[in-house]
């Protein structure tokens, strides 16, 4: 055991790396995440190829690749299974490079380590660091400042590969004062919605035919009222969209990828919605 000690440390990470670490991961990490995984992969592969005098290290990068595979049905879905080749090319530019360097026999295993964990570290500060005021974000997106109002609730289950999941967010403002800006904006439109993102919205049953609601309402305290009175904002950002402000294609797809926000006046609530599938 002792002559494959490298070896084991650097699997038990790559292990740990797969199984455990995305359990830290809070909701709107998941793109951090996959970049960490797979930077992870790549330093852990260089470290196999460097170190490792064993010929089996070449077939390493199939233990990123099977780890990947086996975590899917706990993390993300069944979509993301092509993604292992990601993992499995990754990790055999990482065994072959490190092999290379072995040719060069400069550095010691320690030193090799600490550049890793210096590496990741770096790829964590960069992949979840670049967090930005989430309202600010979407003020730029919709042409009004909305960023000082008050969140009251919030959730998102984004996650897996693919990010998919609903976010939403309820924000309150005081005094109806938002409706001034959006009456004036070209890229907000008043009630009632088109009867497209009515029934991906609410629902609508015709006869005996019922078609949605789509938005998966998975936060109980952030319900989406029938509102009366108010204004919306709509983008769909769905790879198949030419028109990304039109609604009107929504519902001809096999998945959404929108953003979606709904102004109640008569309560000065405001809930913004992403969804994607």
């Amino acid at each position: 055991m002792k002559a494959y000690r490298k070896e084991i440390i650097i699997i038990i990470i790559q292990v740990f790396m797969h199984c455990i670490f995305p359990v830290f991961a809070g909701p709107g990490d998941e793109m951090g995440l996959v970049v960490l995984l797979l930077l992870s992969t790549f330093v852990l592969s260089f470290l196999m190829g460097c170190f490792s005098r064993n010929k089996l290290k070449f077939t390493y990068p199939i233990v990123p690749a099977l780890l990947f595979v086996l975590t899917i049905p706990i993390y993300y879905n069944a979509s993301a299974l092509i993604h292992a080749v990601w993992y499995l090319v990754l990790s055999a530019l990482g065994v072959l490079i490190g092999s290379l360097m072995l040719l060069l026999k400069k550095l010691t295993f320690k030193t090799w380590i600490i550049v890793g964990i210096v590496i990741l570290i770096l790829g964590f500060s960069i992949s979840f660091g670049r967090k930005e005021n989430d309202l600010d974000k979407y003020s730029e997106e919709v042409g009004i400042n909305i960023s000082w109002g008050d969140v009251i609730s919030e959730g998102d289950s984004h996650g897996g590969f693919h990010g998919d999941g609903t976010g939403m967010m309820v924000v309150h403002y005081t005094d109806s004062s938002l409706e001034p800006e959006m009456q004036e904006s070209d890229k907000w439109n008043s009630f009632p919605l088109p009867e497209e993102l009515e029934k991906v919205v609410y629902g609508k049953t015709e006869g005996n035919v019922t078609t949605g609601p789509y938005i998966v309402d998975a936060f109980d305290d952030m319900r989406i009222p029938e509102i009366t009175k108010g204004y919306y904002y709509f983008k769909d950002r769905h790879s198949e969209s030419t028109e990304p402000y039109d609604s009107s294609s929504i519902l001809e797809r096999h998945s959404f990828n929108f953003t979606i926000l709904l102004y109640d006046c008569d309560t000065d609530l405001l809930y913004i919605i992403e969804e994607d599938t």
